[in-house]
């Protein structure tokens, strides 16, 4: 079930994956981990947070304070923290991600041969 959600575009860069990412309307809604110009599989912003992690519930990692996405600039994004490298690809529940309203991708993520894809986040309400 997703009620709330967002189109994202994702791109398998062999090894790692990068996301095309948008601010995120509601302030409570973070994305989690499990155009530029240019190739983005080159030209990226890595989120390397480790409060991201489906493992921190709800603010442990993140000193106590909810963490979201809202103020985050359009582009395309690499998660490489020890929190983990790719947005799942399952529901997370509520208050993960040191977030109230964790993100997860609704579908499988691309191979290599498929280049680049549109794929929805949901968040967890």
């Amino acid at each position: 079930f997703c009620e709330k959600h967002q189109e994202i575009r994702v791109k398998n860069c062999t090894g790692y994956f990068v996301y095309q990412l948008w601010p995120l309307p509601d302030e409570d809604a973070v994305y989690c981990t499990d155009s530029a110009l240019g190739d983005p599989c080159v030209t990226h912003t890595v989120l390397d947070q480790p409060w991201r992690s489906t493992d921190c519930s709800p603010t442990e990692c993140s000193s106590g304070t909810w963490m979201g996405d809202g103020n985050l600039a359009e582009g395309w994004y690499r998660f490489n923290s020890s929190g983990g490298w790719k947005i799942p690809a399952i529901v997370v529940q509520s208050d993960h991600c040191s977030g109230e309203r964790p993100g997860w991708l609704a579908g499988p993520h691309p191979s290599v041969r498929d280049g680049e894809v549109t794929r929805t986040v949901c968040f967890t309400v």
